[in-house]
């Protein structure tokens, strides 16, 4: 499958990544090898196959998880009680994305 360099700094600007000339120049042929792998997924024959939305069999799966169950909550004052940092009643953070 064909990919190309713009389409790559797309992709990097839909993630909010920056890269070097030198490293958008590498990505371009991983991205290559990477879409031809997933491509040969369509070669394969699933025809009969079951659906899953697990990797393990259901009564694996099963074993291991408990019922749901209701349980009381913590009030907004003993939740930011441990917070490093609050801010009018809701927690604190770092900004991680810039505009």
């Amino acid at each position: 499958m064909k990919i190309s360099r713009r389409e790559v700094e797309k992709i990097a600007d839909l993630s909010q990544l920056e890269y070097s000339q030198e490293e958008m120049e590498e990505f371009v042929p991983r991205f290559r090898e990477i879409l031809d792998h997933i491509s040969r997924l369509d070669e394969l024959d699933a025809q009969g196959a079951e659906p899953m939305y697990h990797g393990l069999p259901e009564e694996e799966l099963s074993e291991d998880l408990r019922e749901d169950e209701v349980s009381p909550v913590l009030s907004r004052k003993e939740a930011l009680q441990n917070a490093p940092e609050a801010l009018e009643g809701e927690f604190r953070v770092p900004k991680v994305i810039e505009s």
